[in-house]
């Protein structure tokens, strides 16, 4: 990859944080991912350095053949800070940074496939709003394209074979990032993703398993791929999702009605912090931009484009920053980066 096209990769927005999809003002974007492995090699946590870079090798000539406009980026030649860059933008896991050597994402503006992280190849296409079907329909087309061109390990029993028991059968991971704002405040959340077990669905932080929900942002996902297909899959997430946003919407109208004043108030001061702070950690500043993002939905504040508020999402982390950890330097730009950001409001 060329100095310049890294530079924009690291510098930009993902495409799907600059438009707008269906069901926007809840659903923030829509990722189907399908996970892969080649016969006849080890999965990435067993493989040593060779096998892995025979994999990656495979791989990237199979995608190449397939789909050319994929540009392939070696991790290994990335620093610390531009592998936590890709963290942010939800090109990569936060497990595949840590790796470094031997890993490789192949991407275009909707696609990307990471390769060695747990499984040999993870596909992912992402979307704003609510849009699996066709997120799906994108990831389907790309998948079949490298089967022609590699071996992949495919069981009749058990369908396609991956490094966690739980990814096999489709290999299919369908998930939605949802904002539950008002779900959160009314300490409903602990209840609600509950019932989601007995549904085989699960709700996990931001950038997925192990992480935090930032700013009441949860990913909502199936759990188990084995003895469904896609379809069917894809059909009882986005049913999941649908009854989530209906019972947000609820719990704000309740809110609303309840306690107006207090609501409003907390949301015209996280607006007001974040256009004059001066030093703000990530944490409350995600904690103040859901407030902004609820109350700009509900027309409380002025209308702030969802895709402003998408494209913080990635900015506002440490590495996007450019810093190595959320220090009082780091807190200094994040703040400067918001003031930036709402002085184009009206008020």
């Amino acid at each position: 990859m060329r100095d310049d096209e890294l530079a924009a990769l690291l510098s930009e927005p993902p495409a799907w944080m600059e438009s707008e999809g269906p069901g926007t003002d809840l659903a923030v974007s829509t990722r189907v991912r399908l996970a892969r492995n080649l016969a006849g090699h080890r999965f990435p946590s067993l493989a040593d350095g060779a096998e892995r870079r025979g994999i990656c090798a495979a791989v990237r000539a199979a995608a190449e053949d397939a789909a050319p406009n994929l540009r392939a980026l070696d991790l290994r030649d990335l620093s610390e800070r531009a592998r936590g860059i890709l963290v942010e933008k939800f090109l990569i896991s936060p497990q595949m940074a840590a790796q470094g050597s031997g890993t490789l994402l192949l991407f275009d503006a909707d696609v990307s496939a990471m390769v060695n992280e747990e499984d040999h190849v993870r596909l992912q296409c992402i979307l704003p709003g609510l849009d699996l079907q066709r997120a799906y329909a994108r990831l389907d087309a790309l998948d079949d394209a490298l089967e022609q061109r590699l071996d992949i390990a495919f069981s009749e029993r058990f369908g396609y074979l991956t490094a966690s028991p739980s990814n096999a059968g489709t290999g299919m991971r369908a998930s939605a990032m949802l904002h539950l704002p008002a779900l959160a405040v009314s300490g409903a959340l602990g209840h609600v993703f509950e019932g989601l077990r007995g549904l085989g669905v699960t709700a996990r932080g931001i950038y997925g398993e192990g992480t935090d929900a930032a700013g009441a942002i949860f990913q909502i996902s199936n759990e188990v791929t084995l003895g469904a297909a896609e379809r069917d899959l894809l059909a009882k997430i986005e049913g999941v999702v649908r009854t989530l946003a209906d019972r947000e919407r609820a719990a704000r109208e309740e809110l609303l009605r309840s306690a107006y004043d207090a609501v409003v108030d907390r949301i015209w001061r996280a607006y007001g912090v974040l256009k004059t702070a001066r030093s703000i950690g990530y944490g409350e500043a995600a904690e103040l931009l859901s407030l902004v993002r609820w109350g700009s939905c509900e027309r409380i504040l002025p209308e702030i484009a969802r895709t402003t508020l998408n494209g913080l999402l990635s900015r506002i982390g440490s590495a996007g920053l450019g810093r190595a950890g959320d220090d009082a330097s780091a807190g200094r730009l994040r703040a400067t980066l918001l003031r930036e950001t709402f002085a184009a409001c009206p008020y």
